[in-house]
């Protein structure tokens, strides 16, 4: 039960985050655009900044596929089988986050957070290696 209360907690916290941006660029720019935050991907992008944006949003949409397969997986036979493996993909959305928050963010140079950033990024590979290994 502790695991569900968290998954909607982080849940909150995630969407909260580019919420607040969206927020941010109206009071910078006067437009409010929840789209340029939430699915403006771009593949040839106007600069750096923009792809590490896409990581973001990437990683949001990673997790949010990833909480309502495991929601719903008792509704179907395929997610019954593949709602582990499918719930794996929380890794590869960690690891888009670690880059969008080193590359935009300006705490991850700041203690403490320095050291959750990269302990966070040890603990996580440390456990996807643990996990790899019992799978082989």
């Amino acid at each position: 039960m502790f695991h569900h209360f968290l998954s909607i907690a982080i849940l909150f916290l995630i969407v909260l985050h580019p919420l607040l941006y969206v927020l941010f660029l109206f009071k910078i720019k006067g437009v409010l655009d929840p789209f340029y935050v939430f699915s403006d991907l771009c593949l040839l992008c106007k600069g750096n900044f923009e792809y590490f944006y896409n990581f973001g949003r990437i990683a949001l949409w990673l997790i949010v596929f990833s909480i309502f397969v495991m929601l719903f997986k008792n509704s179907s036979q395929f997610l019954k089988k593949y709602a582990g493996k499918l719930h794996r993909l929380n890794y590869l959305a960690f690891y888009l986050v670690a880059l969008h928050a080193k590359f935009l963010g300006t705490d991850v140079s700041v203690s403490p957070f320095k050291w959750v950033y990269w302990g966070g990024i040890v603990l996580v590979t440390a456990t996807l290696i643990i996990k790899l290994k019992r799978v082989n």
